[in-house]
C-alpha cells in the first residue's frame, strides 16, 4: 500500500468490514487471484492461521460445492499458505491493487 491508500475498514470489534458478523468461524471459502508460476484462480480456504491454497483438492469452486460435505472436505483438505487475510483483503481493491501480489475473485467459476 502507498502513503495515500487506505485500508479496508475495521468493524467495532476489529474484524474487516468484509467478513461476516461471526468472523471467521465458520467455513469460509473464496477465490483468489495468484502469481507465479503457474499463476491464476485459486479455491481458498480462510483459517486462523490465513489465506490457503486447497485447489490442488478442487480445481474448481464447483467441484468443491459439489462434494457430499463441502464444509467437511474444505476443513480437511491440506492447503498451501498464501498471505494473511488482511494482506488479501487490503490488496482487493481494484485501484490500489499489486499486481505481484494474491487478490480476491467472484466466488463463482464453472456453473453447469
Amino acid at each position: 500500500m502507498t502513503a495515500t491508500t487506505t485500508a479496508l475498514p475495521v468493524r467495532a470489534d476489529g474484524l474487516h468490514a468484509m467478513l461476516p458478523q461471526d468472523g471467521a468461524a465458520g467455513t469460509l471459502v473464496g477465490r483468489v487471484w495468484r502469481t507465479g508460476t503457474p499463476g491464476g484462480p485459486a479455491v481458498v480456504a480462510l483459517r486462523p492461521e490465513g489465506v490457503f491454497d486447497v485447489s490442488r483438492s478442487f480445481a474448481t469452486m464447483s467441484t468443491l460445492l459439489e462434494t457430499d460435505e463441502p464444509a467437511r472436505a474444505v476443513r480437511s483438505a491440506a492447503g498451501e499458505f498464501v498471505c494473511t487475510l488482511e494482506a488479501l483483503l487490503d490488496n482487493s481493491k481494484a485501484e490500489d491493487r499489486d499486481a505481484a501480489l494474491p487478490w480476491l475473485l467472484a466466488p463463482c467459476d464453472l456453473q453447469v
